[in-house]
């Protein structure tokens, strides 16, 4: 049920002139920001360590809604692949020592034993208890991130041309069927660009 309701509402964005994204996305004083890629490109690891890093709050593991005013996760379950947690060696043992299981409350979790299996998906507010992040507010896209794993630890930002922006965020649409056109959720003034 809650798959048909997820696409129900993606084509009434869609109508709307909005974009369905392949995209992790956190809150931070009320502005959205998302990481959007395809499987395996890191959406989820920035997105763990966005979370435990204390300040933004959860909107989206995997599922973006941009309309014009407003972006919104669409509730999903949270995989949380060993190549990631590897990247979190403490949030891997809490996992483990919390008994989460999809089917499960967080109170039906609690009751349950630690297991040394790690499951294979969390729900939303799973996640949220896991890393202490709070679960955050639709708001204004600020920012679009396209990540791209690579084996040396770290962060670092690079800009990209128009050209190569288009061309990631195509690759990180839902509903590939979509007439292409400039989505009115991308319209207005772009925002400033700091070296």
């Amino acid at each position: 049920l809650l798959r048909v309701v997820r696409e129900l509402l993606a084509a009434d964005a869609l109508r709307r002139g909005g974009l369905h994204l392949h995209a992790s996305a956190v809150e931070l004083r009320g502005r959205v920001v998302a990481f959007a890629g395809p499987r395996r490109s890191g959406k989820s690891t920035l997105l763990l360590d966005a979370l435990l890093s204390g300040d933004p709050r959860f909107v989206a593991n995997d599922r973006l809604l941009v309309e014009p005013a407003v972006a919104r996760g669409m509730p999903t379950l949270v995989a949380l692949r060993e190549d990631s947690l590897d990247r979190f060696p403490g949030l891997a043992t809490r996992l483990r020592a919390r008994g989460y299981d999809r089917a499960r409350s967080l109170d039906e979790s609690a009751a349950s034993p630690p297991s040394d299996a790690l499951p294979p998906s969390v729900t939303p507010a799973q996640l949220c208890a896991l890393t202490g992040a709070s679960p955050g507010e639709p708001g204004p896209l600020h920012a679009v991130f396209f990540p791209a794993l690579d084996a040396a630890p770290g962060y670092g930002i690079a800009p990209l041309g128009e050209a190569d922006a288009a061309a990631r965020l195509g690759r990180s649409l839902l509903l590939a069927g979509v007439p292409e056109r400039p989505p009115a959720a991308f319209a207005g003034p772009a925002p400033p660009v700091r070296d």
